[in-house]
């Protein structure tokens, strides 16, 4: 359900030093009190990002009125609301439910012009040439590595080791319903070459599959019991269970790890357009991609962004972690799900 946070915050001198270094409009004094209401995801991921960007408010005299959801509750709702004004102004979308407002013509067409920093981004962050992301995810393998040596079997490195026999009955896949098994199935199209041959390929892979988890908790939980030796994961879950001590690891293939993006957008028929397209500009800034792969824990987009060593060590996709990542092909995804699903529980999991 959603639910309205009113939230202002109190800054200290070093929030509103960093801000500073960041392009802005008009100086706050100038202004009269504006509102912009932002919608963001639930968990570390959205507290992080509201205690990133902060500043803003500071900075712009602004007062966030923020909106938590899911990315397809809030995409339903805009499509319900379509011609009217929206309940937001800005907001986290999912990459499928991004590519579907995009094929709605919900969004509002980005620019350089409009957001200078989006020039500095990776090619990756940018959708179509006209739509961003914040922040981005790995998509790869997430092992456990203790049961592997111990099973006396080699760690994988690449998508295809995933045929190696000796993993048999070892590999958890999400059900398709999850978007990860969405992404790992266009890996390997990207892979192989078109569907058909995907296919073929899963078929042969299904003898090392063991388990087909809805979510990413379960994952875990077949990888910490030792049930299953290999995922395929983002980054983030790896990391934090290698944080706690757990004998967990993230491999990024050599082929490439998927970029998972987490995007932002600005629906058509804001009234505060020009006040988040602002905000856009600041998260896309060095400094504070900075300080959302801190607070939320995403790799950032921006390439002139320098991380802290805390952030580092955090494991977060940065640097030579990020060349060579795929680009995740969710326009050839979303509008085939219903004949993809079928197909993936028909030849596949099934």
């Amino acid at each position: 359900m959603l639910f309205n946070i009113k939230r202002r915050y109190l800054l200290g001198l070093c929030t509103a030093a960093l801000a500073a270094s960041v392009w802005s409009g008009a100086p706050a004094e100038a202004q009269e009190p504006r509102e912009l209401r932002i919608m963001v995801f639930g968990g570390t991921l959205g507290a992080g990002f509201l205690e990133a960007i902060k500043g803003f408010e500071e900075k712009h005299n602004v007062t966030f009125d923020v909106t938590q959801s899911t990315a397809v509750q809030a995409l339903n709702r805009l499509v319900a609301r379509e011609g009217q004004e929206p309940e937001w102004d800005i907001g986290h979308m999912s990459p499928s439910a991004h590519f579907m407002g995009a094929e709605l013509d919900i969004w509002e067409e980005i620019t350089p012009e409009l957001v200078p920093n989006m020039a500095d981004l990776h090619p990756f962050a940018i959708d179509r040439g006209k739509y961003v992301g914040w922040g981005v995810l790995a998509f790869g393998l997430q092992i456990n590595t203790e049961a592997m040596a111990n099973a006396g079997v080699p760690e994988p490195t690449s998508w295809r080791d995933l045929w190696n026999p000796e993993y048999k009955d070892r590999i958890a896949l999400f059900d398709f319903s999850n978007a990860y098994s969405q992404a790992f199935l266009d890996v390997v199209m990207q892979i192989e070459g078109d569907e058909d041959a995907a296919f073929a390929a899963l078929r042969a892979l299904r003898p090392n599959v063991a388990r087909f988890p809805l979510t990413p908790a379960e994952i875990d939980n077949f990888l910490l019991q030792e049930d299953v030796w290999i995922g395929a994961n983002s980054d983030s879950r790896a990391n934090l269970l290698a944080r706690q001590g757990a004998p967990i690891k993230f491999v990024a293939p050599e082929e490439g790890a998927g970029a998972w993006l987490v995007h932002l957008d600005i629906p058509k028929n804001s009234p505060n357009r020009d006040l988040a397209l602002e905000l856009m500009n600041y998260v896309l800034s060095p400094e504070i991609q900075a300080e959302l792969a801190l607070h939320a824990e995403l790799g950032p987009v921006n390439t002139k962004t320098v991380l802290s060593q805390e952030a580092l060590d955090k494991g977060l996709a940065y640097g030579d972690a990020v060349d060579g990542m795929m680009t995740l092909r969710w326009d050839n995804i979303v509008p085939n799900i219903d004949h993809l699903s079928e197909r993936w529980n028909r030849d596949f999991q099934n």
